[in-house]
């Protein structure tokens, strides 16, 4: 029949590439209440409320609202709160 198929190679951002552009020190300068409520919203898997926070993140770290972009969409809300749960005072 001569059937071809033709494969697209997408990329992928590697995990171990996530995790070294957010750090505690990258969320440490954002203001406790966001990060109380990034954590809670990460909590109960509110991809709405933690993308709406997300702009919330100015221009200068746009590498921390990137990654933070691909944790949500990589259903990934467990390493967000991984990351806050060392700056909060009481967390979940």
């Amino acid at each position: 029949m001569g059937v071809k198929y033709i494969y697209e190679v997408l990329e992928q951002t590697p995990q171990k590439q996530l995790v070294e552009t957010v750090s505690v020190e990258y969320l440490s300068m954002m203001p406790p209440q966001w990060l109380e409520q990034m954590y809670q919203a990460a909590y109960y898997l509110d991809t709405e409320v933690m993308n709406e926070l997300i702009v919330q993140i100015p221009e200068s770290k746009a590498g921390l609202s990137k990654a933070l972009t691909d944790y949500i969409n990589n259903f990934n809300s467990d390493r967000i709160m991984e990351l806050i749960r060392p700056l909060l005072p009481n967390p979940l």
